[in-house]
């Protein structure tokens, strides 16, 4: 069978193969591509371990803000992939360092999780709690535990002048029986109440990929970015020159998307086997 009928730009399984030939590195957003929840996605231990006998370097680039790498990487690792804890990059981190480097020294309010309180800790800058009269940075990570007392003390240091930095632009976050709110909806409402602009530091921001791509030593022309969400992760990977793989086994496509990645795969066996074809050929 010679046709790939997967959406949006369906293109023939040989134009697919001769797009990924030159694929030398890979970045892989984790939820809905490699897991979901506590079960690894069928295809995911086998691809990950191609990858590494392949000599293909690889990382992860997490939006996820609420959890360090530390976990993920023990979570890879009880599923059966090993990802070195240096090749896993989350927004959280992202986010110190983005404030850190245009405001080093600063006065910054974190509201977020615990993870994102001590990943804003470890860089050149001065956290500020609640009692803080000013600040001149409020940093915004998601939590299931935020309060509105705590996001009502971010307004008020916003409308006094902070700078807005939020680590993901993502509005839900897919859990078992339905949806959580994620950071981009409670960035909507301090950029509401709040009266600044957030600046987003996690995918698609090319900074980012730019990340990712430090981490594995390769350039964007030559790394595939692997996604479930094309808003996000194919959006970023477009805008930072990589190739990019839509996944269909996370977030489903709604409507007729104006984002097209390079290829579409139902699942990673079948990206796996293009990669192969494009090694072999």
């Amino acid at each position: 069978m010679n046709e790939m009928s997967h959406g949006p730009g369906d293109r023939s399984r040989a134009d697919a193969i001769q797009a990924l030939a030159g694929v030398r590195g890979v970045l892989f957003d984790l939820d809905g591509v490699l897991y979901r929840w506590e079960q690894a996605i069928p295809g995911a231990c086998e691809f990950v371990k191609f990858l590494a006998d392949a000599g293909i370097p690889y990382a992860a680039l997490s939006n996820n803000s609420q959890t360090g790498p530390e976990n993920l990487r023990d979570r890879l690792a009880r599923l059966g992939m090993h990802f070195p804890l240096e090749r896993i990059i989350t927004s959280a981190t992202a986010a110190a360092s983005y404030v850190a480097k245009l405001w080093p020294g600063s006065r910054v309010h974190v509201v977020g999780s615990s993870y994102m309180h001590q990943a804003m800790a470890n860089v050149d800058v001065q956290c500020v709690g609640p009692d803080a009269e000013k600040a001149d940075v409020v940093a915004l990570g998601m939590s299931m535990d935020l309060t509105m007392v705590q996001l009502a003390e971010a307004v008020r240091m916003l409308r006094d002048g902070a700078e807005l930095v939020a680590t993901n632009p993502d509005a839900m976050l897919p859990v078992p029986g339905g949806f959580q709110p994620e950071c981009g909806a409670v960035a909507a409402l301090l950029e509401m109440a709040g009266g600044r602009t957030a600046r987003f530091v996690g995918k698609p921001n090319p900074e980012f990929f730019t990340q990712g791509l430090a981490a594995i030593g390769r350039s964007a022309g030559e790394t595939l970015m692997i996604g479930d969400t094309l808003e996000v992760d194919i959006l970023g990977a477009t805008q930072s020159g990589l190739c990019s793989a839509f996944v269909a086994t996370g977030n489903p496509i709604e409507g007729e998307p104006d984002i097209e990645p390079t290829v579409f795969v139902d699942d990673l066996f079948e990206l796996r086997r293009l990669l192969q074809a494009g090694r072999t050929g």
